[in-house]
């Protein structure tokens, strides 16, 4: 699976989830926008950008600092921000003022802030009370990277993915970024590319972006397709917990090489303990076998529940 800037965000935020953590580092900030904005281009990433509080401000609730202190080290918070954004602690200094007037924020005001595209069109506003609580600030977080790569998807990325005569260079490119970025909404296109020709090393490409997204609709395909294409098996136990139920549904009750071949890769998508081996399903009893098969399904039920609980909201 691809190794990525999110997937690694989602690797520790399974982790954090449910584990407290008193400590941890802070943002790491730039503080010039020109800086911030030459990374967020060559990164291909959002600005996350905020302005402190004034000197008047800080001394009618000097409690806001402290909350913006404890936000910025919550570890989930960090992981979010150092992985999906270019981040800018901006003061309002005059040498600042270009970077705040071509967003339309008021230069004057503190305790605010938002998520600017590359091109610098603001996607999301941030005002005092986000920067309090973890609880407030990370979903608006994740609405502005959404629609960044929502705005990135259409403009860019798109047009390459549904093109029957786009290079193979530029295929992989794109595939590797909706893979990276976690772009659900290329789900469609990437089922109907899926249908093309195309040469064995693209369609590898794309059955690993198929896994990364794990989309019921992808998931199915890819189970649909590893009837028959061992890449797209391969790929099968590649996919996130996300798409669990819907690889179990693709076992049966003739305990053939199908479903061998299926319960075989949703046990390394679930990393199952007590995984049988191929000898087992061709001389257990069958109320065995059922029992085995009814194991695993409620484990990937579950895990399918759990990551839908943890990870759905911050994708």
């Amino acid at each position: 699976m691809m190794n990525t800037p999110i997937s690694r965000l989602l690797s520790a935020l399974v982790v954090l989830c449910g584990a407290t953590i008193a400590v941890a580092s802070p943002v790491q900030w730039l503080n010039d926008p020109n800086e911030a904005l030459k990374l967020a281009r060559e990164k291909l990433l959002p600005i996350y950008f905020y302005v402190p509080a004034s000197r008047d401000q800080e001394m009618e609730a000097e409690n806001w600092e402290d909350g913006h202190d404890r936000t910025h080290r919550d570890p989930k918070v960090v992981a979010i921000v150092q992985e999906r954004f270019i981040p800018l602690r901006l003061h309002r200094a005059g040498q600042n003022d270009w970077f705040l007037e071509k967003l339309g924020v008021n230069k004057q005001r503190g305790w605010t802030g938002g998520i600017a595209s590359p091109d610098l069109e603001l996607l999301e506003s941030l005002d005092a009370e986000h920067f309090l609580e973890p609880r407030h600030l990370i979903p608006k977080l994740t609405s502005g990277f959404r629609k960044f790569r929502r705005e990135l998807y259409e403009n860019q990325l798109q047009p390459i993915i549904i093109s029957p005569s786009a290079k193979p260079a530029a295929l992989k490119a794109a595939l590797n970024r909706i893979g990276a970025y976690y772009i659900d909404r290329a789900t469609d296109d990437l089922v109907a590319m899926a249908k093309r020709e195309l040469s064995e090393a693209t369609r590898k490409e794309l059955y690993d972006a198929m896994a990364v997204l794990s989309t019921q609709k992808c998931a199915a395909d890819l189970l649909e397709r590893s009837a028959s294409d061992d890449a797209a098996l391969q790929a099968l136990g590649k996919c996130q917990t996300r798409a669990a139920s819907v690889i179990a549904g693709g076992m049966n009750t003739s305990y053939d090489k199908r479903h061998i071949a299926v319960y075989d890769a949703l046990c390394d998508v679930i990393k199952a303990k007590g995984k049988k081996s191929t000898a087992f399903w061709k001389t257990a009893r069958p109320d065995a076998k059922a029992v085995e098969t009814k194991r695993v399904t409620e484990l990937a039920e579950k895990a399918a529940a759990k990551w839908e609980a943890e990870l759905g909201p911050v994708r």
